[in-house]
């Protein structure tokens, strides 16, 4: 089950890592997002993700997580710790987490009505 609390300045997601989710993407463009960057970030990861000993993950600014779906899919991670200090992304990771089903019902409207 996830956890989603607040707490000043941070909002916070703590969510056990499902198997099925992997190869999860971002869901949005974040301005300084790091999709770019993944190829020199991935050099510098932890030796212990390779060796499958580090298997709980914090990210301090998810954004668009970009680092957070790039580790999640790549190594055995059994927990994570998701933060940002925007209350509006949280609510959208935290709809994503909940009733991901009713999110993309209503993407599909506006996405009829105005695309």
């Amino acid at each position: 089950m996830a956890i989603l609390t607040e707490s000043e300045p941070f909002h916070i997601i703590q969510h056990p890592i499902k198997k099925e989710i992997k190869l999860a993407s971002p869901v949005l463009k974040w301005a300084g997002g790091k999709t770019q960057l993944l190829p020199q970030l991935r050099e510098r990861y932890s030796p212990k993700l390779r060796q499958g000993t580090l298997t709980t993950y914090i990210e301090p600014f998810v954004g668009g997580g970009a680092v957070f779906f790039d580790i999640v899919n790549s190594f055995d991670i059994q927990k994570a710790y998701l933060f940002d200090t925007n209350p509006e992304l949280i609510i959208l990771y935290k709809v994503i987490q909940q009733d991901v089903e009713s999110l993309i019902k209503e993407l599909l409207k506006l996405s009829n009505t105005y695309l």
